[in-house]
């Protein structure tokens, strides 16, 4: 199966949806709302950023945010998006953009503020604390180093 190579394209893309982190928590509801689950799950593995999947998590009840978990870990553990089979990476950057349709969407809308205008970071420079994350934040974290990903702060 041939194997997926990322270019400067996908950093793009990724830099750019991990700005969803600035997203304040009501927004970040409204968007899950508008995300399909498979959708949701693809596009955290190929964005594979600990720090933006604790605050999805942190928006969620405590037992939908445990069985994400448990789907992602199921379907993704272990499986780099960088070195995935490329029919695997195409789900991903479809998943990635399927999610930046729908929060343009809500921008649009005026339901939440324009993060792609705005910028990455906000004023102080940090991204907002994720809202009860910490009980998945191992979880996560492993989930995330199993991928080669960031398990540090993101972005700014």
């Amino acid at each position: 199966m041939p194997q997926f190579t990322p270019d400067k394209d996908d950093s793009g893309l990724r830099l750019t949806a991990r700005m969803i982190a600035e997203l304040d928590d009501h927004s970040i509801q409204l968007l899950l709302r508008e995300t399909l689950l498979d959708t949701l799950l693809d596009f955290l593995w190929y964005l594979r950023d600990a720090a933006l999947i604790k605050r999805v998590l942190g928006n969620m009840s405590e037992r939908a945010g445990e069985m994400l978990m448990q789907e992602l870990e199921s379907q993704w553990a272990g499986k780099n998006p960088d070195t995935s089979p490329a029919a695997f990476a195409s789900r991903g950057r479809t998943a990635v953009q399927a999610v930046m349709r729908d929060l343009r969407k809500l921008i649009e809308e005026g339901l939440v503020p324009d993060v792609l205008r705005d910028g990455a970071c906000s004023a102080s420079g940090e991204v907002a604390p994720p809202r009860g994350a910490g009980r998945l934040d191992q979880a996560v974290d492993r989930f995330v180093a199993s991928l080669g990903g960031n398990t540090s702060p993101p972005i700014c």
